[in-house]
């Protein structure tokens, strides 16, 4: 979303609380924005205020920094960081653990309680979130407590250890999950060496290979104020994602109890893309496509399954994940395919078209009488280079997709060869039949 101008242009951390007040779920021609106010805290953390209704004043803390900066093999520390806090592929999100670990051994979380104060933390692969909301008489009591907790972690030997044993048994009990399985191995195939392609918590060994130093090296580069009062936040140095050459199939032979999962998709654009509402469309349009895929493969008119197009500061992806039994599954990668053939040559479903932008808008809307999500909607709007502008002219914009700008987009961004195709189910010829796709790569 767009740039919040001389509000947060400066920092890498950025705290908002906004008014509860729901927008209404028409169509409207602009969607109206809130009057915005700053606020600078003496641990150099940027405050954004909006005008507050009700008995409880949410607010959100945006570090923009995330998973993403995980360093090379130490996936999951900013993640553990935030709990506790602690992380390095993986070590991002220790850290968040540790944080919040950190409010509650503090006694902090219990007087949290008594003052009908909530706070939680999530690690995304840009940024660090810690949300939450307060009784408007204990804002800046709750505010005062997370900023002293951020500018001054501490890192017990004990905690680390205790919270990193917790992850990597969480990170066990996944890898048995086969979709898990299949979602963990998409994102690799799409994004391969890319930071997007590891999971934010990181891996059982990943983890496991955790030091506290790791969290106390990424807590520095992360969470102390020194970094917040930089004019951008640390910047992406990755190798970029490719889309590959040739299709890219492949087939995890797991005992799943009769179910297979499919994921299939395109390494997608940045949400600052033009064609990022357009591929919001198709999410939408190829949606409703499924009962009557559902219908041609398996004469039924139900479907476990979704469409889903992922945007971030780097290319994210389009992906379609269905449950289905096994004997069903190379029907439906033909279905995606004969799909997306259809809609890079024509006819297109217009009124399949317009309920797909119809629901693309009402989904916004409503995502916006959420007082957290709107305020990610405001303070994300510099992380994905979009512009504040985005939000009020979102409708404006959804109108300029045309079927010709939605077909011109589908055939620039998902050339037929692109794909990536992942099958984790039981069944030995399962290879043989998806053979016709591709080259099929068998994992066990």
């Amino acid at each position: 979303m767009k740039k919040l101008r001389s509000v947060i242009h400066a920092s890498l951390a950025t705290l908002a609380i906004i008014s509860t007040t729901a927008l209404h779920a028409e169509q409207p021609a602009q969607i109206p924005l809130p009057k915005i106010e700053r606020k600078s805290m003496l641990n150099g953390m940027q405050v954004l205020f909006l005008d507050a209704e009700g008995d409880r004043s949410p607010f959100l803390l945006m570090i923009q920094n995330g998973a993403a900066f995980d360093p090379v093999d130490k996936w999951g520390v900013t993640y553990l960081m935030t709990r506790i806090p602690v992380d390095k592929w993986g070590v991002t999100c220790l850290m968040t653990r540790m944080l919040m670990d950190q409010l509650a051994e503090a006694d902090y979380l219990s007087e949290f309680q008594t003052k009908g104060i909530q706070v939680h933390a999530t690690t995304d692969w840009d940024a660090i979130f810690i949300e939450g909301s307060a009784p408007p008489q204990e804002l800046e009591f709750a505010l005062q407590t997370l900023g002293e907790i951020l500018a001054r972690p501490k890192f017990d030997q004990d905690v680390f250890d205790r919270l990193r044993a917790e992850l990597v048994e969480e990170l066990k009990k996944l890898d048995r999950d086969p979709e898990f399985q299949s979602e963990t191995l998409f994102t690799s195939r799409i994004f391969q060496e890319n930071p997007y392609g590891h999971p934010v918590r990181g891996t059982v060994k990943t983890v496991s290979n955790l030091y506290l130093r790791d969290v106390l090296i990424q807590a520095r580069r992360l969470l102390l104020p020194n970094g917040w009062v930089q004019e951008k936040s640390l910047p992406f140095t990755f190798r970029q994602a490719t889309p590959p050459s040739e299709p890219q199939i492949a087939l995890l032979n797991a005992p799943v109890d009769g179910k297979c999962f499919v994921r299939w998709g395109y390494l997608g654009v940045e949400k600052s893309s033009r064609d990022y509402l357009t591929f919001k469309v198709l999410e939408q349009y190829l949606t409703l496509a499924m009962p009557d895929w559902a219908q041609e493969v398996q004469d039924a008119n139900h479907i476990r399954g979704y469409a889903q197009c992922v945007a971030r500061r780097m290319p994210g992806f389009l992906q379609i994940s269905i449950e289905t039994q096994p004997k069903y599954a190379p029907a439906y990668v033909g279905k995606f395919l004969s799909a997306m053939d259809r809609l890079r040559t024509g006819p297109i479903d217009e009124k399949r078209f317009n309920e797909a932008k119809s629901l693309v808008l009402q989904e916004f809307v409503k995502s916006l009488a959420d007082p957290e999500a709107r305020i990610r909607e405001i303070l994300t709007s510099e992380l994905y280079g979009v512009g504040l502008g985005f939000i009020p002219t979102f409708p404006l914009r959804l109108e300029r997709v045309t079927p010709e700008v939605f077909q011109r987009a589908v055939s620039e961004q998902f050339p037929d060869k692109s794909y990536v195709a992942v099958i984790v189910s039981p069944g030995a010829d399962m290879d043989s039949r998806l053979g016709q796709f591709g080259r099929v790569e068998v994992l066990n």
